[in-house]
């Protein structure tokens, strides 16, 4: 759902920026691809959803929200992904919080 108009269209009626949009849309693509193309450990199956970022009716964007999703939802889950290899969760948390507020 990261790359249906729906989903974008829902964040910026919640006042996601749309910058912040565009990337969380082309992060999360570049990572479920790569979830998706590891055959040993993983698969599409463990492709990551667009419900870690869908904010509550209440919600008020503040410049610290995507971060916090990766530092304390998808990092963790990429922790437990790729037990066996640390580094590459380290490497997919960076390249995910590269430039984020």
């Amino acid at each position: 759902m990261f790359n249906s108009p729906k989903f974008a269209e829902f964040l910026d009626a919640r006042g996601v920026p749309g910058e912040i949009v565009a990337m969380i849309v082309a992060r999360m693509s570049m990572l479920n691809s790569t979830i998706g193309e590891d055959r040993a450990n993983l698969g599409p199956g463990y492709r990551i959803g667009h419900s870690f970022f869908v904010p509550p009716d209440d919600f008020i964007y503040d410049p610290g929200w995507y971060r916090r999703i990766i530092e304390t939802e998808i990092y963790p889950l990429l922790e437990e992904y790729w037990f066996d290899d640390p580094d590459k969760a380290m490497d997919w948390q960076a390249n995910l919080l590269n430039g984020a507020p």
